[in-house]
């Protein structure tokens, strides 16, 4: 049997053989050794570690084995340090194909956030183009005000461009900024080699070196904290001018979630406590969470206690005590259940893309506008985000991600007037949960035996041979067909 060695190659773990491990390790020292001196060394070789890292996923999955073939192969991609003291630039260029535009966002060219900068690179159309796009409903709804038949206008293009705006934060948020040379030259469509690295950074070394003393940079991180902060405030007042109450809520609901799991996930990363929050401050900050919402939804007169059936078209009517405990009990219920799912690349993406789409429909088919926008920039987000989340994921969700995404489901079923739908929109999530209840349960009744090869459901399908594609695919159609079916649950309650 062949000896191997695992090794990190940019935080990512591979097993090489072992010609293949010592063909890495002398192609990596003699890089550092030529970059040694030079103030970007560090920075060069990194992104040069990534790249490499995402040529081997390319083609094989890290669980197997890394062949010598193979990294010569990529190496011969790369180009060595020797290559670039021999070979001129113009040979290089001419060598190198060009690869497939990433998206991200271009902060170099930005006028706020730099999405449309991003869009035009990704794109390759002019960044005022995007720009001229995403204000054109604007112009259109002024336009339209002098026409005799405007009111249907009006509303479809002022609808638009909340939509539009909308999705623009979703997308200043969730889209990565291009920062290392790598990336840069991904988001250009530039072919990544040691030269083009090397090139770049040097590059960009010598346009920011007006930040490069201590100074500096500390006012460059405080106008980035400041920059965070406006667009949060931004966010909320473009909410507040375009969007009703209901929406606001749903919005505030959510990204209290999503920070209840940002500390939790900022406490195993910076803290280095792998068990972050426990359980118990889980349970009692989502509670809290919860009752404040409902609270909130009831002072607007958002909430009622009139239990609607689905399937049925049936509504019953619930003493306010049961139902607020009813309804804290679902919230908490469903926002740990999509938690539990986010276990593997895009599966908890996947599947509840799937459930915003639903509740996009259902808001077509009510008319409910603003729940509509919400839920369609939802779907827009998740559609950008499973781009770089899928298997093999570049950008993980984390609990701050999941426990949003589970606090926008649950207060969309609520708002919606409709809490007990999420049965059949949510049976994967319910399927997770279930499935982990089972294991511990039967795990103390008989004493450490197992139900399942391991919990949640995802896992223990994992383990009997599903690949991650295969387990997100049937996973996500599963939804799609609770999803209809909830749907046609749904067409007679109007």
């Amino acid at each position: 049997m062949k000896e191997v060695k695992k090794c990190s190659i940019s935080g990512i773990a591979f097993t090489l053989d072992a010609d293949a491990y010592a063909l890495l390790s002398r192609y990596l020292d003699s890089l550092k050794a030529t970059y040694a001196e030079t103030a970007d060394g560090d920075e060069i070789v990194a992104d040069i570690e990534a790249r490499i890292a995402e040529l081997i996923l390319s083609q094989q999955e890290n669980s197997r084995v890394v062949e010598t073939p193979l990294l010569r192969q990529i190496i011969s991609q790369m180009g060595t340090a020797e290559d670039i003291s021999s070979e001129s630039e113009t040979d290089a260029a001419k060598k190198q194909p060009r690869i497939p535009r990433r998206l991200y966002r271009d902060t170099e060219n930005a006028r706020l956030g730099g999405v449309c900068a991003g869009l035009g690179r990704y794109f390759d159309v002019d960044a005022t183009w995007v720009r001229l796009t995403l204000f054109a409903p604007l112009l259109l709804l002024i336009l339209v005000e002098v026409l005799p038949f405007s009111g249907t206008l009006s509303t479809f293009f002022s609808n638009l461009f909340g939509v539009f705006v909308l999705g623009y934060f979703i997308m200043w948020f969730a889209v990565p900024a291009a920062r290392s040379a790598r990336q840069k030259l991904e988001m250009e469509g530039e072919p990544i080699t040691v030269r083009s690295i090397r090139e770049k950074t040097v590059r960009d070394s010598e346009t920011n070196s007006d930040v490069k003393s201590i100074v500096a940079r500390v006012i460059y991180a405080l106008g980035q904290l400041a920059l965070i902060v406006i667009k949060i405030f931004i966010g909320f007042f473009i909410f507040g001018l375009t969007f009703a109450a209901c929406i606001l809520l749903i919005v505030l609901f959510a990204l209290i979630f999503g920070l209840i799991g940002f500390v939790d996930d900022y406490r195993k990363v910076r803290q280095h406590q792998n068990e972050g929050l426990t359980a118990r401050q889980k349970f009692i900050l989502q509670l809290a969470a919860a009752v404040v919402f409902l609270v909130l939804m009831r002072y607007e007169g958002l909430l009622t206690n009139h239990l609607y059936i689905p399937f049925v078209n049936t509504t019953v009517q619930v003493n306010w005590i049961l139902y607020l405990i009813f309804a804290a009990f679902v919230i908490v219920g469903c926002v740990n259940a999509v938690n539990l799912t986010d276990g593997i690349d895009g599966l908890a993406c996947s599947v509840t893309f799937v459930v915003a789409a639903f509740f996009v429909s259902v808001a077509a088919l009510w008319k409910y506008t603003t729940l509509g926008v919400f839920s369609s920039a939802l779907l827009g987000g998740l559609a950008a985000f499973f781009v770089y989340n899928h298997h093999p994921a570049k950008t993980f969700m984390g609990d701050t991600g999941s426990l949003f995404l589970g606090g926008a489901v649950a207060a969309l079923g609520f708002a919606f007037d409709m809490p007990l739908i999420l049965i059949p929109v949510g049976i994967i999530y319910i399927a997770e949960t279930m499935s982990d209840i089972i294991q511990v349960t039967y795990f103390k009744a008989t004493h450490g035996k197992r139900f399942f090869k391991m919990a949640p459901l995802h896992h223990h399908l994992e383990l009997s041979g599903w690949s991650e594609a295969k387990l997100v695919a049937v996973f996500s159609l599963v939804t799609l067909a609770g999803c209809v079916l909830a749907y046609l649950g749904v067409q007679g309650r109007f």
